[in-house]
């Protein structure tokens, strides 16, 4: 997952484990908003968040919407699924801007749009994208790379390819993006297997790399319909 920011937001802490209720958790921290945009639980549960640009939003924020870093914490307090779904369902009742979240584990991959309120099962390797610029902007460039590339070899090392791809003279539309007020800052990979999860965390603008595991308890379960 590419993390793009501002130039001006502070840079984000490589991947660490924090303990949240009964559930040890893996992610990164957004020093801004103490919270993250990708992480696992030691049940195997793990969500990542895109922000929405939609054409028909509100060109200025809402002021008084909370921090969407703080909702996969709220997320991977859970030891199931189902829960986890319930948790992220509740989620849009609050005061957030726009975002979809990616939820999955062994048993499923979900994915959440908080305006349209839609729960959509999906199966790999699939493509989520979205732009300060708008999402329908890169959506369709993008869509081509990922049909070209990890659709039809979805090896780790097309992934990597992927993400660091930049289209000769549209910096702005790349996936590893690059314009005058924002641009990725870091790459975050997650491999899971049946006893641990391993985060590796590239920090674009220092060139540092790292990497984090976490053991996994027990297996999540699900009752999601």
């Amino acid at each position: 997952m590419n993390r793009d920011e501002l130039r001006t937001r502070a840079p984000g802490l490589p991947p660490s484990l924090h303990t949240i209720g009964a559930r040890s958790i893996l992610m990164p921290i957004d020093p801004v908003s103490q919270g993250t945009w990708i992480g696992i639980n030691d049940c195997g549960i793990f969500v990542s968040l895109l922000n929405l640009t939609e054409p028909d939003q509100p060109s200025n924020p809402d002021k008084s919407s909370l921090s969407r870093g703080g909702i996969i914490p709220l997320i991977l307090k859970h030891s199931t699924l189902d829960r986890a779904i319930d948790e992220a369902r509740h989620i849009l009742t609050a005061n957030y801007s726009p975002f979809r979240l990616l939820i999955g584990a062994r048993e499923g991959l979900y994915v959440l749009h908080s305006r349209a309120r839609t729960l959509k099962s999906l199966a790999p390797p699939l493509l989520l994208t979205s732009s300060g610029l708008g999402d329908d902007l890169v959506q369709t460039p993008r869509a081509m790379l990922f049909v070209s590339t990890i659709a039809r070899d979805p090896s780790a090392s097309t992934q990597d390819a992927f993400h660091y791809h930049v289209f000769p003279g549209q910096h702005h539309l790349s996936v590893f993006m690059d314009r005058a007020d924002a641009r990725t800052v870091s790459t975050t990979t997650l491999e899971i297997s049946s006893v641990s999860a391993t985060m590796y965390y590239q920090d674009i603008l220092t060139g540092e790399m790292s990497s984090s595991a976490l053991t996994l308890a027990h297996p999540a379960e699900t009752a999601i319909p």
